[in-house]
């Protein structure tokens, strides 16, 4: 038991020596790798100086982004050494140094430095020390996807290598160690999973300016002859290849048959063009290796472009299209920024001599039509394009030049003969004929015009081509189908009264005399007199209105006597008034009738009777304009006035009016107001208190009831009346 113990305790050790031991053999194969490999000894800041040293021969490439305070170094197959935190400097032209060890899929050191100003890098290498100078730009240009010909500069991109420890070479561009190419061997289109590839082959090393424009991509090559003959057959998205001299340079125009992105790959002595899909993809630096062969990753630019450098895009105020820029100008003369913005725009750029001014500017990406309208506005400037050709000029010039273009216009549009004609005029009014040829300003400076009204004509003086404006004028006004037409109309004002009168009164009355005694109790007098009645509460009856019924009664005796007198009157007056007036006139004329009498009033003075005229009148007055569909739209003013009761300072005048605007369709009739009134009066006189008693009270109270009812139309019906039809 002890012995199975002690193996199986010997057993988990071995395993365990074996694991560790496993683990360190590949550890310390993972870190043999980065051992062996050169790695950077010392990376000094100074002021605007990069100093890079390392204990073997290196090379290295320099990347711009399009953060311009932004730069990166790669370094192949070098190691960080101890540089593996990031560095701070308070020197000029750098802020920090961001080391980073990248070790798989293969070992590469880089360096991402972030500048205090967009600035330009120039590098020097020797003895295994990279030195980069770091210049601050004026201006910094940046590209993006949507530029018109992007070109291997718009990334800086430097490359060097040192072919033998004790032999220099410094490139501060791209540099290639092979011979550039004098001309193009061979072109050949291939077609892989996914994608079309144009495979471009020269003699020698070529370094490619490709840009897209809308379903073409235009591949410029520096300096080289076609010796390889144009493929015929194609195959889709490509339509067609076609190559042509331009400017020094051999053109290849790849036709497609839509928009297409594509990958541009530079290795040695030849040019790779993928077309692929629709997927737009970002565009990014290309790196060259001293030897010709382009390190990944590839450039890549999506089909839909602006138009080529060639053929400017037009500008459009407010909307801006152009390629995207950084500009950075501390106290700079702004001519040279506007023949800046020129070479990247495409246009040509024509800067007035009285353009001047000193501006101070830091813009990141932005479009350089914006750029261009930002520093107009600031020196209150103004741009006139023509063509290609981008005017600078002051506001207040412009403004002298449309002055003065229009004084040429005009003074060369009054040049000429003046003639004299003569238009007839058959129904329009001369007057405000005359004024619409006014108003419509058709005469020159040295033109004027005349009304004849003994001969119904117009008479006019200026160029013939003024005077031939004057004749369609005219022509088009003096219409006797709108003219010559007129319209009755016709009104009809209706009052309807009604009074309606019910009245009912009593009157009674009793005589009692004591028997053997000559005296009166209560009641009236023994003759009768109706002055004695004891409740006098008559109707207003009298000869042809009401009536009356008696009762009496007379004791046998002769001591009693009861008089009674009951009194109605009811009566309906009715009345109805109608009012008829016409009137007929041209269209768009006024007119007015008017019927009625005028009142005088007597006014009282300090010394004499004066009196006041007050007019109470029928009249209608109206303008009819008839509209091309044939309604008739009217303003009219009607007034009824009539005397009404005599007051005690003389008459009072009962006015009826009715003002308004109406459509109506010709021959139709419409109600354009009307006015009711209803007074309903009832009173009731009795005795205090016994008036109030049941039944009973009809003895004592009398009863008057009345109601007015008055009723006010107005009808208006208007009628087209063709001058046809009265001839």
């Amino acid at each position: 038991m002890k012995k199975a113990l002690i193996l199986k305790l010997f057993i988990c050790m071995a395993m365990l020596m074996l694991i560790f031991g496993c683990a360190s053999t590949q550890g310390g194969k993972q870190s043999s790798d980065a051992a062996g490999a050169p790695s950077i000894t010392s990376i000094q800041v100074e002021d605007n100086v990069l100093i890079i040293k390392s204990n073997q021969h290196f090379t290295y490439a320099i990347y711009k982004s399009n953060d311009p305070y932004r730069a990166t170094i790669e370094i192949p197959d070098m190691a960080t050494g101890q540089f593996n935190d990031k560095i701070s400097s308070e020197r000029s032209g750098i802020t920090e140094i961001i080391p980073q060890q990248i070790d798989s899929p293969k070992l590469i050191t880089k360096l991402d430095i972030v500048l205090q100003n967009p600035s330009s890098l120039t590098p020097s290498y020797k003895d295994n020390t990279l030195t980069i100078s770091i210049a601050k730009n004026e201006t910094v240009v940046l590209t993006s996807e949507q530029e018109s010909e992007p070109t291997p500069k718009a990334s800086v991109q430097l490359a060097v290598q040192e072919t033998a420890p004790e032999k220099e070479q410094v490139q501060q561009e791209i540099a290639p160690a092979k011979s550039k190419a004098t001309e193009i061997k061979n072109i050949e289109i291939q077609k892989t999973a996914g994608a079309v590839k144009v495979l471009i082959t020269g003699n020698g090393t070529m370094i490619p300016n490709i840009f897209p424009i809308n379903e073409r991509i235009v591949v410029d090559i520096p300096d080289v002859a076609l010796r390889a003959p144009i493929p015929s057959k194609t195959v889709s998205p490509l339509k067609g290849i076609r190559a042509g001299k331009h400017q020094g340079k051999l053109r290849l125009v790849l036709d497609l048959k839509e928009k297409t992105n594509f990958d541009v790959t530079a290795i040695g002595n030849s040019i790779e063009i993928s077309l692929a899909g629709k997927e737009t993809a970002s565009p990014q630096p290309t790196s060259y290796a001293p030897n010709g062969a382009a390190a990944s990753p590839a450039v890549s630019f999506e089909a839909p472009v602006q138009q080529a450098a060639s053929s400017p895009a037009p500008l459009a105020e407010g909307i801006y299209t152009g390629k995207k820029i950084s500009l950075d100008f501390q106290d700079a003369d702004i001519v040279p920024i506007f023949r800046l913005l020129g070479d990247v725009s495409g246009y040509n750029i024509v800067v007035n001599p009285d353009v001047k001014g000193k501006v101070t500017l830091n813009l990141v990406n932005v479009p350089w039509d914006q750029a261009l309208d930002i520093i107009l506005r600031t020196f209150s400037l103004a741009k006139i394009v023509d063509g290609n050709i981008i005017r600078i000029v002051p506001n207040s010039v412009v403004a002298k030049e449309l002055r003065d273009m229009t004084e040429a216009k005009k003074a060369a549009s009054e040049a000429g003969e003046l003639k004299t004609r003569i238009f007839a005029v058959n129904y329009a009014e001369l007057s405000k004929l005359k004024e619409s040829i006014d108003k419509a300003k058709l005469l020159s400076s040295r033109g004027n015009i005349s009304i004849d009204e003994r001969g119904s004509s117009i008479i006019a003086n200026d160029l013939d081509t003024n005077l031939d404006k004057i004749a369609a004028l005219i022509k088009e006004l003096d219409q006797e189908v709108m003219q010559a037409r007129q319209v009755m109309i016709e009104a009809k004002i209706v009052e309807v009264n009604t009074n309606y009168t019910k009245e009912l009164g009593i009157q009674w009355g009793t005589f009692y005399k004591t028997p053997g005694e000559n005296s009166y109790t209560i009641g009236r007098n023994s003759t009768g007199s109706p002055n004695n009645f004891l409740v006098n509460l008559p109707a207003a009856v009298g000869g042809g209105s009401g009536g009356q019924i008696g009762f009496g009664y007379i004791s046998k005796a002769a001591n009693f006597t009861l008089d009674l007198q009951i009194s109605a009157l009811e009566g309906t007056r009715n009345g109805k008034v109608l009012s008829n007036p016409k009137i007929m006139t041209m269209n768009n004329q006024e007119a007015k009738i008017t019927q009625g009498r005028t009142i005088y009033l007597p006014v009282a003075t300090s010394d004499k009777t004066d009196y006041k005229a007050i007019d109470a009148l029928l009249s209608l007055t109206v303008k009819p304009r008839i509209a091309p569909g044939g309604a008739i739209f009217m303003d009219l003013d009607i007034t009824k006035d009539e005397p009404g009761l005599p007051t005690a300072g003389g008459v009072d005048v009962l006015k009826n009016t009715v003002k308004t605007s109406v459509l109506v369709n010709n021959s139709d009739t419409v109600v354009i107001g009307g006015i009711f009134k209803n007074s309903v009066n009832a009173s009731e006189d009795g005795v205090p208190g016994l008036s109030k008693i049941p039944v009973l009270g009809l003895l004592f109270k009398k009863n008057n009831d009345t109601i007015q009812t008055s009723e006010l139309l107005v009808f208006v019906t208007p009628t087209i009346v063709n001058f046809s039809a009265l001839k």
